[in-house]
């Protein structure tokens, strides 16, 4: 692993990112890349999205706590647990 980084064995997030501070292209890629990308990625992406709709649809979702504090990592989420209260319409 040490061809292609610097101290594999060593967590540094930093690598991921370009000069300019912005996360690299090739940071995160669950489906892969190139000729071999996952042949379901469209499926799965599709998927994803009807689920949202449906549980949107069907339910109105609530936050009626402190305000969030968000970490940055390999993506933008909440610092801890994140909870929504679902009430069915």
């Amino acid at each position: 692993m040490s061809q292609f980084v610097s101290d594999p064995e060593e967590f540094k997030p930093e690598r991921w990112l370009e000069n300019d501070g912005r996360l690299h292209p090739f940071a995160s890629l669950p489906y892969g890349f190139g000729a071999r990308i996952c042949l379901g990625r469209r499926f799965a992406d599709l998927e994803i999205q009807i689920l949202l709709a449906k549980l949107i649809r069907r339910y109105r979702l609530e936050y009626h706590h402190e305000p969030l504090d968000y970490a940055v990592t390999f993506m933008y989420a909440p610092d801890g647990p994140l909870r929504l209260r679902m009430i069915e319409r």
